[in-house]
C-alpha cells in the first residue's frame, strides 16, 4: 500500500470508544511499524508508541538549564507542545539516568516542588501537550468528599484547570 501517512515516525490518533457514555480521551502515538496482510481478508496492523507516556529511556544529561527549560526540551524532542510555569534555579547538570522520559519528568516535578519547599509542581501529558504547572495548594478545593459518602465523579478535559487545586484526603 502506498499510503505515506501510514509510515514509520508519523503520528496516529486513537480513540478507545465510549466510557460511561462519553467518548474517551484522544491518544497520540508515533508509528513504529506497519504490517500489511493481503489475502481473503486484507488487514493492516499498526504498532505505535504512545507519545503521552514517553516510555523510552535515556541517559541524557541536561547542562546549565532550569527544570522548566529541561521539561521544554523533552517536550520539543517528543514533538509535544509545552504549557508550564517557570522555575528559576539553574542546574549545572540534570542527569536522566536511564529512566523513561515520563519517570524523569515526574522526578523533575518533585525537584521543582522541593526547590520551592512545598512539593507544589505536577507534570502530566494530555493529548499532544506536556503540562508542567505549579499547583495552587492554598486555593479552596473544588470538591470535598467524606469517607462515608458514596459519590461518583469524573475529571474531564474541561475541568483540568481545577487540577491546580485538586487533592484527596480523608475527612
Amino acid at each position: 500500500m502506498d499510503a505515506d501517512w501510514l509510515s514509520d515516525g508519523k503520528k496516529v490518533y486513537v480513540l478507545f470508544g465510549f466510557i460511561g457514555g462519553e467518548i474517551s480521551t484522544k491518544r497520540t502515538g508515533k508509528i513504529q511499524n506497519v504490517d500489511y496482510t493481503y489475502g481473503a481478508a486484507n488487514s493492516i496492523a499498526i504498532e505505535a508508541l504512545d507519545m503521552g507516556n514517553l516510555h523510552q529511556t535515556s541517559n541524557k544529561v541536561y547542562k546549565e538549564k532550569t527544570i522548566t527549560q529541561t521539561v521544554q526540551e523533552i517536550a520539543k524532542a517528543a514533538g509535544l507542545k509545552f504549557i508550564g510555569d517557570p522555575t528559576t534555579k539553574k542546574f549545572s547538570l540534570l542527569a536522566q539516568g536511564n529512566k523513561t522520559y515520563m519517570q524523569f519528568l515526574q522526578e523533575l516535578a518533585g525537584m521543582a516542588g522541593a526547590e520551592k519547599g512545598d512539593g507544589s509542581y505536577f507534570c502530566s501529558v494530555t493529548g499532544e501537550t506536556v503540562y508542567f504547572k505549579k499547583r495552587n495548594l492554598a486555593k479552596e478545593p473544588v470538591l470535598k468528599i467524606k469517607r462515608n459518602e458514596k459519590i461518583s465523579f469524573r475529571v474531564t478535559q474541561e475541568s483540568s484547570k481545577a487540577m491546580e487545586s485538586m487533592s484527596t484526603s480523608y475527612v
